[in-house]
């Protein structure tokens, strides 16, 4: 059995979709400072939000990360939600783009604006998957 790697999971769950490679020296900086070293990411979804943040969704094999970064600043934590509460997630497509929204079963939610209307349902549909108990 090889030994998790935070950063490969990273960038697999963030190529998804791409055509081209995804940097690693841009992420592994976000692995280092959100992900445990023994933390595999399941699937990610960068959002398109205002030109002054960049939202990203992480959902890993313990929780789910809603996390945004500045124009100069680094990625910081917005919310984060145990794997075990998270209920769904769905998508709603509204003019030119629509949120991604997550929801716990607590009735807590975070979201995130996505254009991509393939990827972002594909998140969707593959998170609740996940919820399910598919992968």
């Amino acid at each position: 059995m090889s030994a998790p790697d935070p950063l490969g999971s990273l960038l697999a769950a963030l190529q998804v979709g791409r055509e081209k490679p995804v940097p690693a020296a841009a992420w592994a900086p976000v692995a280092r400072r959100f992900l445990a070293p023994d933390e595999t990411v399941l699937l990610a979804l960068e959002g398109n939000g205002l030109t002054w943040w960049d939202p990203l969704l992480l959902v890993t094999d313990r929780r789910v990360l809603h996390l945004r970064r500045g124009t100069v600043l680094p990625y910081r934590l917005i919310r984060e939600f145990p794997a075990q509460e998270i209920a769904g997630a769905e998508f709603r497509r509204r003019f030119l783009r629509g949120p991604v929204i997550v929801r716990t079963r607590g009735g807590a939610r975070t979201w995130i604006r996505s254009d991509g209307d393939a990827l972002a349902q594909r998140f969707a549909d593959s998170l609740n998957a996940l919820v399910a108990g598919r992968r």
